[in-house]
């Protein structure tokens, strides 16, 4: 059996979760495109022009205060993500239910039941 091999050299979830470790303000940013995506989502619009350009501050501020305080801008971010998420639960439910329906085939004919109810 052939090997995979990962192409940005890590060579398995202990480096990567050492990698995450080392470098917070990645996360931070990552996290924060999350919340800024769960926010649009909840608006039910991309971002305007005003918006985009308030986030683009934001998220220099965040790189800024990221490279002194890292633990605590990650656990804010996470924190965020975790009440927003709660608070449009239907929302992200939604979303993910058409990444389900997309990532699954469509069954054309007999579905599942009718053929054990055929049996």
């Amino acid at each position: 059996m052939p090997t995979i091999e990962l192409p940005t050299g890590v060579r398995g979830p202990r480096s990567a979760v050492r990698y995450a470790q080392d470098n917070k303000v990645p996360a931070a940013l990552i996290l924060f495109v999350a919340v800024a995506g769960i926010s649009a989502a909840r608006q039910g619009h991309l971002p305007d022009k005003r918006q985009a350009a308030g986030l683009a501050v934001a998220a220099i501020l965040l790189v800024l205060v990221a490279g002194v305080v890292p633990d605590l801008v990650v656990a804010f971010l996470f924190a965020l993500i975790v009440v927003q998420a709660i608070e449009s639960a239907d929302l992200i439910a939604a979303i993910f239910q058409r990444i389900y329906d997309l990532l699954t085939p469509v069954v054309q004919g007999n579905s599942f039941a009718k053929l054990r109810e055929a049996a």
